[in-house]
């Protein structure tokens, strides 16, 4: 996994986001306890990044974050 992706799932898990591995990656849980997102540790195209992007703000993750320091 690349360090934008490594950066990002960094960022889920600050909002709130739970990781719990499964067979083919992980997946993670919204803090509203209803969402999933399932990502595969070995992503195969090159959209992978922007479409792990959209499952996350789908499930209420705020992306990109505005403010403070980085």
């Amino acid at each position: 996994m690349n360090k934008d992706a490594q950066r990002f799932l960094q960022e889920a898990e600050r909002q709130g986001f739970v990781s719990k591995p499964v067979k083919k990656g992980l997946m993670y849980l919204a803090p509203n306890g209803i969402d999933k997102v399932t990502i595969h540790l070995t992503p195969s195209d090159r959209r992978a990044l922007d479409n792990m992007i959209a499952a996350f703000k789908r499930a209420g993750m705020i992306w990109p974050v505005t403010g403070g320091r980085r």
